[in-house]
């Protein structure tokens, strides 16, 4: 805009000194003071005005040049001192990822000090973020320390996004400081804040379903049957969650293997409370049924739940559950059975030898079933303990020709113990031994 000024100025005062060299004839002024009169070209008059006001432009640019003198000198020396925090804060990151803590302290910590700095709330969660790692070297293994730190990260007035950001750092570094159930509360918090302020799960999923990851694997770390209850009653309140963990409505910003650890701590879950002999049946029962329905329940599970039925006596319910289980299982696209549960349902004290082989030998006898070397070992031991040395007998041969494992030789040992060939149990016993120790 000033360079358009100069120009128009420019081509006036030409035009003025070509109008006066050119004109032979100009206008005349007269100028009349008392007794004197004077007289000069109009042309004349119009070109010292323009200089004059020219004259008085420069003059005030000067003056104001000069008054912003010590605003420029200021901005300048923060554009170098931004620069400078700017270049100390990207050093520092690069030291939190070359895991240098002690590097990232000299870069960062002054700017989290320095309350006149914009970096200040980049640099405490650098901070923190660094405060998780064992081998932090920030001088926070005092409570007081990375306390200190949050609660002033706190007060600087953060976005949703740092807040939770925050928060979710201190429940790592409680974990990390062995504090397990206190930061199971603190994780806690935040899953409540998040269902109840935000509208899931259409915003902040990603950031729930990390926080409840880290909660249900801090639950059972913690190993208090409450704490675990809450982590499961999470996914039994949120129909969407449900959805999202048995793979029903999979979600686009959550990537599988995140789903796949959130169903393995979810089932860890269970197991633990299926572990505790003091819940309710009619608890239990709704945790085994949410449990199906999200697809949580792996054989260490359904086991840890038929062995608490047992404990409260249900056994014809317990067996019941099994029968169904192993059928479920052979006519599923495996085609066998669970050896985990099919080794439970062998050893259950409460079920009948001549019931288990009732029900076992059919599949065993049916042409699609294709059982694994420990479930022919299991199904000679049903045999054996019903008098059927015979079958018992070709069952052991059969998961010897499959596979050579320590519990096939302790049942070969055992049944020539019976055949009162004490040498070959002898032997077998020796090579399950050598077994044991080459593992």
């Amino acid at each position: 805009m000033r360079k358009i000024i100069w120009l128009i100025i420019a081509v006036i005062l030409i035009v003025i000194f070509a109008i006066i060299l050119l004109d032979h004839n100009p206008p005349i002024i007269m100028l009349q003071s008392g007794s004197k009169t004077y007289s000069t070209k109009l042309w004349n008059i119009i070109l010292c005005v323009i200089i004059f006001l020219i004259l008085i432009y420069i003059i005030f640019s000067l003056i104001r040049m000069i008054v912003r003198i010590p605003r420029r000198v200021k901005t300048s020396i923060n554009l170098k001192r931004g620069n400078k925090q700017q270049d100390s804060f990207t050093r520092g990151i690069e030291a939190y990822i070359a895991r240098d803590s002690l590097g990232l302290h000299d870069m960062v910590f002054s700017l989290f000090n320095d309350a006149d700095s914009k970096w200040r709330v980049s640099a405490g969660i650098l901070l923190l973020a660094d405060a998780t790692r064992s081998e932090s070297k920030l001088g926070m293994k005092g409570d007081n320390n990375y306390k200190t730190l949050i609660s002033e990260l706190e007060s600087l007035g953060l976005e949703d996004s740092q807040k939770y950001l925050v928060k979710y750092l201190s429940v790592k570094v409680m974990t990390n400081k062995g504090k397990v159930l206190p930061a199971s509360v603190v994780a806690g918090h935040i899953l409540d804040d998040l269902e109840l302020n935000y509208n899931l799960p259409k915003v902040f999923l990603f950031e729930y379903i990390n926080v409840l990851l880290e909660y249900g694997k801090l639950s059972c770390l913690s190993d208090h049957n409450d704490a675990v209850i809450h982590f499961i009653e999470r996914l039994e309140k949120n129909i969407w969650l449900q959805k999202i963990v048995s793979n029903k409505k999979p979600h686009d910003k959550i990537n599988k293997n995140y789903i796949c650890k959130l169903k393995d701590v979810f089932s860890n879950s269970l197991y633990l409370v299926f572990l505790n002999n003091k819940n309710s049946s009619d608890d239990i029962e709704k945790w085994i049924n949410l449990g199906f329905e999200c697809d949580l329940i792996n054989e260490s599970v359904f086991v840890a739940y038929i062995n608490l039925l047992s404990h409260k006596k249900s056994y014809d319910f317990a067996t019941k559950q099994l029968k169904k289980y192993l059928d479920d299982d052979f006519k599923g696209s495996r085609f066998c059975f669970s050896d985990k549960v099919f080794s439970f349902f062998v050893k259950a004290n409460w079920i009948s030898n001549e019931d288990k082989l009732g029900f076992a030998e059919p599949y065993f006898l049916n042409n699609s079933f294709k059982p694994t070397e420990l479930s022919l070992c299991l199904m000679g031991d049903i045999c054996f303990i019903n008098g059927l040395m015979g079958k018992a007998k070709s069952y052991y041969d059969k998961s010897y020709d499959k596979k050579i494992t320590i519990e096939l030789l302790i049942c070969l040992a055992k049944f020539s113990l019976y055949e009162k060939d004490e040498k070959s149990a002898i032997i077998s016993y020796q090579k399950a031994f050598d077994m044991l120790l080459s593992k």
